[in-house]
């Protein structure tokens, strides 16, 4: 299966099985706690912060790498159990907008 992931203003991230052309998986990325650092737009609690970029893991291709614009990295898993923000595997604060993820060529890195 050729897969991608494509990033949402609605702060999803969405999961495309590109040889049948179908959306297979969406994923909540979550809600906005509020901006951390300097010179950053603040995002609301409680609002969604859009996903402004998302890349598969070229370890683990369960593993999504989502950059958002409220200044966190989240990491996201598609074979977790959906639910309570289930698929969500780790949150790294950045301090700024992030707008764009990429991974190191050996996927320990992102």
């Amino acid at each position: 299966r050729q897969l991608l992931a494509s990033a949402s203003s609605d702060g999803a991230v969405r999961v495309w099985d590109t040889g049948v052309r179908r959306l297979t998986t969406t994923l909540s990325t979550g809600f906005s706690s509020g901006m951390v650092g300097q010179n950053s737009q603040m995002v609301g609690q409680g609002s969604v912060s859009p996903v402004t970029d998302a890349r598969f893991s070229p370890r683990d291709a369960h593993v999504i790498a989502a950059a958002r614009g409220d200044g966190s990295l989240i990491l996201l898993d598609t074979s977790a159990p959906a639910g309570n923000h289930g698929q969500t595997v780790g949150r790294i604060a950045i301090g700024a907008p992030c707008t764009s993820v990429a991974w190191r060529g050996d996927g320990l890195v992102v």
